[in-house]
């Protein structure tokens, strides 16, 4: 199953972005949440992450995979900080759990249904676990975390992909990049297996991005 976002920007928003200094920035808005034990860790707050910023043309094209990997990083979850993947499995099962151990993942076993999840069994307090997607832009494609959240010994964190995107601009033209939040005028659009592909315009009055069609 492939989802795809063609954004088509015309001159006149073009300059403007061009101007600003700005990228067309998409987020994906998984949810994410740490289990100490069987209890939520309310204290931890999952990283809001660009997942891909470019610079763009009059016409982009923008799409990706059902599938997701889970993944781990030492990057410290600050706005600005770009993340590091430091290893990952690729591509993850919905309902198992991944248990992350002397540098890399192990084999799954069954957990909660409809989330993926990942526990922390390496001593490290430095680590954060998240998931990644494939996704290719205008023809390159890379792979890119889309959520993160600090997740201590012998904790778990637990993810739910939602399908909900977010298009808008940013000054940060670096992929997988921490954000501080999502801009209230960003574009937000819920992709499904029945509406798998959405059309979407500029205005550069305001600004922002808007849908012209789904389907």
């Amino acid at each position: 199953m492939n989802f795809t976002l063609q954004i088509d920007i015309d001159d006149a928003g073009l300059s403007e972005i061009y101007n600003t200094g700005n990228a067309v920035a998409i987020a994906f808005s998984a949810q994410a949440t740490v289990i100490s034990g069987s209890v939520a860790d309310a204290s931890v707050s999952q990283g809001t992450i660009v997942a891909c910023a470019f610079a763009p043309f009059e016409s982009n094209t923008v799409s990706w995979d059902a599938n997701v990997g889970i993944y781990v990083t030492s990057t410290p979850l600050t706005s600005g900080a770009t993340v590091s993947i430091l290893s990952i499995t690729t591509p993850a099962t919905i309902g198992e759990r991944y248990t992350f151990a002397n540098g890399v993942f192990e084999s799954p076993q069954a957990a909660t249904p409809g989330t993926y999840s990942a526990y922390n069994a390496d001593t490290s307090n430095r680590l954060a676990f998240g998931l990644t997607r494939t996704i290719t832009v205008n023809g390159e494609t890379s792979i890119v975390p889309i959520v993160a959240i600090r997740a201590l010994y012998n904790e778990t964190a637990f993810f739910v992909d939602n399908g909900v995107v977010a298009v808008f601009l940013s000054p940060q033209h670096s992929s997988g990049t921490v954000a501080g939040s999502i801009p209230d005028n960003a574009l937000t659009i819920t992709l499904s297996s029945t509406a798998p592909e959405a059309q979407v315009g500029f205005n550069d009055q305001t600004q922002a991005f808007f849908l012209t069609s789904s389907s």
